[in-house]
């Protein structure tokens, strides 16, 4: 996985802005700047001013075929035209591509996240909820 960023949603599921662990610097005995959280409303301009938020999804540390980041919950299609959810598998402890079907269910299979730079991100669940349905109605 890349850097600890994530992407913050307001109430509204509109996209508030962006949230990072910046680990400080230490200069030989003492801290010259401090680990703190960062945040930015346009992923660009850093600082430590707080965004308030009402959840977060995790950036997986790659980017699809346009060089968009990849985060949790972010549907994908792939040259084939399936739809794909990117989603977290505690048991494995990475993030994988789950096939959807077009009412939005989860198929049950699902490829390594290594694809998604041949894929394009098209969404995600908090924007499209018609596209989500529990993920644990899975036929």
């Amino acid at each position: 996985m890349g850097e600890n960023k994530f992407r913050v949603w307001d109430r509204r599921n509109k996209v508030a802005g962006y949230e990072k662990w910046y680990i400080g610097e230490w200069f030989y005995d003492y801290w010259s700047a401090s680990p703190c959280w960062l945040y930015s409303k346009d992923g660009e301009n850093w600082t430590p001013t707080f965004i308030p938020h009402r959840f977060k999804d995790q950036y997986t540390g790659l980017k699809d075929k346009n060089g968009k980041e990849g985060y949790h919950k972010d549907i994908c299609k792939d040259k084939n035209g399936n739809k794909l959810l990117i989603e977290w598998i505690a048991t494995d402890a990475t993030f994988a591509l789950l096939f959807m079907r077009d009412d939005g269910h989860l198929t049950g299979a699902s490829m390594p996240m290594r694809y998604l730079g041949e894929c394009e991100v098209i969404g995600n669940i908090s924007e499209t909820p018609s596209y989500w349905r529990d993920k644990n109605e899975l036929q």
